[in-house]
């Protein structure tokens, strides 16, 4: 399935629900309608919010609800015993090349097509709008946010009122037809603007681990921050074994935006798209190009508001989803990209702030304990008016434990904001989140 976008679509009216429609070119259905040229439309009607009337009521509720799922492959699965028992007298490959052979047919979530995820996300109310790939991975731009298909690992991001955790029994569904199991589950997602506008399964975090220990029992469930102000919710749900490897080490930074300046959020409507110049993009303009340079930008702008983006570069990813409105206006901004050196967060972290001039923000860096970094600290000299914090978190950092505790902590955002809340943690398997509150000196 290959999916063009012709028309806009019709972001929620928040006072009044409107019908979400887009078209899609969908080369599938043509090729089985001998009547059909390549070019032809199927119209798609999106499915209505589970509840309609209250997200009207309360606004759009921009802080999208997370999921991803590291895979692996099942050892008892046919097609793995079959391969391995062919090549166990050739003395060719390891077990880990063996698998890696394969991949063209099994053990891997990029062979799965386009219709079949959209079957997934139809249990979670979103549509695919566009589609874009590179040899590391696929990624989908949906009408409530985007998601990522590695070849083991899953991303799933929605916004507004979509029942996301209704996804899970389909996503092991679609993992078991290419030999694989969950191994590692982690979902997460800010404090609600709007939480009495929630569906099922998602009207509390209590609810959300009902929901999540039932697929997935060996979980936990956290909350990081402040209860009275922004705060984050999360689960993990670890499965590795104890002899598991990670040779790939992963992080995730995350920067969670509100009351954001209007003069920028006025290029996210329609009638700014109208009077901009012929051939020149929203990302030029509002300066999203310049935040991670060369990447491959897919990217959707909708009616009569709201952009949402994804960004490829080998391995990394980034994305941006954006509710302008004044009354709700949020911007997120998430990437995957490796960086050895925690000042290059910062600088990135920097840049994202001056695009979108927030009001108030939260940032998380959640990473594994197997994540190599240096911090420009290990070269300064000793300063006299360093805090005995400081000193601890040196050394902290220097035992390679609690390593990105530091993060963040000396943003270069001027006086323009300050620091308001900063928390640590250390889960067991070797996870280490550093989740901050920054808020505009202009506020009291």
């Amino acid at each position: 399935m290959h999916f063009v976008a012709n028309q806009q679509p019709i972001r929620e009216n928040r006072k009044q629900r409107k019908e979400l429609l887009f078209i899609l070119s969908n080369n599938n259905q043509a090729n089985t309608n001998n009547d059909a040229s390549p070019t032809d439309i199927a119209v798609v009607k999106q499915k209505e919010f589970p509840n309609p009337q209250l997200e009207g009521e309360f606004g759009f509720e921009g802080p999208e609800k997370r999921l991803e799922i590291d895979f692996r492959v099942k050892k008892t699965d046919i097609h793995y015993q079959e391969y391995l028992l062919a090549h166990q007298n050739d003395g060719s490959s390891s077990e880990e090349e063996d698998s890696t052979s394969i991949e063209t047919k099994y053990f891997n979530l990029m062979n799965i097509d386009d219709d079949t995820w959209q079957s997934m996300l139809d249990l979670a109310h979103c549509k695919i709008l566009s589609k874009k790939q590179n040899d590391q991975f696929m990624c989908y731009v949906l009408s409530e946010s985007s998601l990522f298909v590695f070849k083991k690992k899953l991303v799933l991001k929605t916004c507004g009122t979509t029942t996301l955790l209704h996804t899970l029994n389909k996503i092991k569904e679609i993992a078991d037809t290419q030999g694989l199991e969950a191994d590692l589950v982690i979902y997460s997602r800010k404090n609600f603007n709007y939480p009495q506008a929630q569906p099922h399964p998602h009207s509390s975090f209590e609810e959300e681990l009902s929901h999540l220990t039932r697929e997935y029992p060996s979980g936990e469930g956290y909350v990081v921050g402040s209860v009275l102000h922004d705060h984050w919710y999360l689960y993990i749900a670890d499965m590795q074994e104890e002899d598991d490897v990670k040779k790939d080490p992963d992080q995730t930074l995350e920067v969670l935006m509100h009351e954001l300046d209007p003069e920028v959020m006025k290029q996210f409507f329609s009638e700014a798209r109208e009077k901009r110049e012929s051939g020149v993009t929203i990302e030029e303009v509002t300066g999203i190009d310049k935040l991670i340079p060369g990447s491959d930008i897919d990217s959707f702008e909708f009616d009569p508001c709201g952009y949402s983006m994804n960004g490829l570069l080998g391995k990394c990813y980034w994305t941006i989803h954006i509710t302008p409105e004044d009354s709700c206006s949020f911007v997120s901004f998430e990437t995957n990209l490796k960086s050895s050196r925690i000042e290059q967060y910062s600088r990135l972290i920097e840049r994202v702030i001056e695009t979108f001039k927030p009001g108030r923000f939260t940032v998380t860096l959640f990473a594994d304990d197997h994540w190599d970094i240096e911090h420009d600290h290990h070269h300064k000299p000793h300063n006299p008016k360093e805090t005995l914090l400081d000193q601890e978190a040196f050394q902290i950092h220097n035992s390679n434990l609690l390593k990105t505790y530091s993060a963040f902590t000396n943003l270069t955002v001027g006086d323009q904001y300050r620091l308001k809340s900063k928390s640590f943690y250390e889960f067991i398997g070797g996870y280490n989140l550093t989740f901050t509150n920054f808020v505009s000196t202009k506020q009291k």
